[in-house]
């Protein structure tokens, strides 16, 4: 949902890899993961006629076991970034981690949360009030609807 979103934010199509490079490299954007390499955890499922077993492996940030991280924080002194942003706040919180010189702190660096494009997140987005009142006026129509609206917001300097 993520490349959805993104292209929403600034109105264009971006439906395959090279749509992506395009995008990023006419915007000046640089796109990473903090996760170099993870294992995630087994977990317990309904059970389906695929998966009569329970097992699956799972989706959420709190899945993820024995993490390697890129040395992002290393990337942002050397290229001179000026704003990071993160899909949720769980990635924020890692990426505070890993920042043992406290760069992000006593720099010029902003850190912005996006709204997740996890599916996993619509529930808490459906709990905030914001959402509730734009729903309800009729501003959106679903969770992916906000994201686009914030995603615009927080893209404002871009698009």
């Amino acid at each position: 949902m993520f490349w959805d979103l993104i292209g929403a934010a600034f109105n264009c199509e971006i439906n395959t890899k090279d749509d992506m490079i395009s995008f990023l490299t006419t915007k000046k954007i640089g796109i990473t993961d903090l996760v170099e390499k993870c294992h995630r955890k087994e977990t317990k499922r309904k059970p389906s006629r695929q998966n009569p077993n329970n097992v699956g492996v799972g989706s959420l940030d709190s899945d993820l076991s024995a993490i390697e991280f890129r040395d992002v924080i290393q990337s942002i002194k050397d290229h001179n970034i000026k704003k990071v942003y993160c899909t949720s706040r769980f990635v924020k919180k890692l990426l505070l981690e890993l920042d043992e010189s406290k760069i992000l702190n006593n720099s010029n660096v902003q850190v912005v949360v996006l709204p997740s494009p996890s599916p996993a997140s619509s529930r808490s987005i459906g709990r905030e009030a914001t959402y509730k009142a734009l729903l309800k006026s009729g501003i959106v129509k679903n969770t992916k609807d906000y994201r686009i609206i914030r995603y615009k917001e927080i893209f404002k300097d871009m698009i």
